[in-house]
């Protein structure tokens, strides 16, 4: 298996910005998504909810069958597809196959410093199109619900195919029909039917870790909100007001 490349540790904003300028390490590399996260999880652990132990994969249909049962009277009323059901499911909290990224390394690095307690944050790097290429689609990008090469990763599909039939994961963009999702600049991985850590697909090229100390947490997080960077604006809803920043 390659060697993955070493972690990377900042403990300020100005740090982790100095990484994406000129001579910094991730500087001029190909395209990038980020994924923040408030505490360091054990190797194989990058994984969407629905794969993370306890496994609930074997769940997926009938999560699935009870979300479109009791959503029917809240959604639009409009024909949906298969992705969209799987994109508000995700909106929602419920588990599915999808696993957030985001477009902005800053908005990672807010939900990797979110939470100040013991446990250092991490900021995943991801290479989407080295992802896709492993997976044999190319060094392209597709859109969910646009580009039929996708099809085979909704929950239908799966249900329908092959106890056989399994695909690499995947990197896509989707239409973002919610305001939280254009606030985060939100992009997705989606993993088949076999449990796939992303932190586990032998290619050194795929990852870069960036680590932040518990004891930075703090000041970092109070670095963004002077920034403008909070939770109202990540999460432009009005739930967010009565917890703002």
């Amino acid at each position: 298996m390659p060697r993955r490349p070493r972690d990377l540790t900042v403990r300020s904003v100005s740090e982790f910005s100095t990484l994406f300028e000129p001579k910094g390490e991730l500087y001029n590399t190909r395209l990038l998504w980020y994924r923040g996260e408030d505490r360091l999880r054990p190797s194989g652990a990058l994984l969407p909810s629905i794969a993370r132990r306890p496994s609930r994969l074997r769940d997926e249909w009938a999560i699935y069958q009870r979300f479109r049962q009791n959503a029917a009277a809240f959604v639009p009323h409009t024909s949906l597809t298969p992705w969209d059901w799987m994109l508000y499911m995700r909106h929602y909290g419920q588990h599915t196959r999808l696993l957030d990224w985001s477009e902005s390394a800053l908005v990672a690095l807010y939900f990797a410093v979110e939470r100040a307690d013991r446990s250092p944050g991490v900021v995943w790097c991801l290479d989407p199109l080295r992802l896709n290429e492993l997976a044999g689609h190319g060094a392209r990008v597709h859109c969910a619900g646009i580009d039929t090469e996708l099809d085979q990763y909704t929950t239908e599909a799966v249900k329908l195919s092959s106890a056989k039939a399994d695909f690499k994961p995947v990197a896509l963009i989707a239409p973002r029909s919610f305001p939280r999702l254009v606030a985060q600049q939100g992009v997705f991985t989606v993993t088949h039917r076999t449990r796939t850590a992303l932190d586990q697909i032998p290619d050194a090229t795929l990852l870069r870790r960036i680590r932040i100390p518990a004891s930075a947490k703090p000041s970092m997080r109070d670095s963004l909100k002077t920034l403008g960077m909070g939770r109202l604006s990540l999460y432009p809803e009005l739930q967010s007001l009565t917890g703002a920043d």
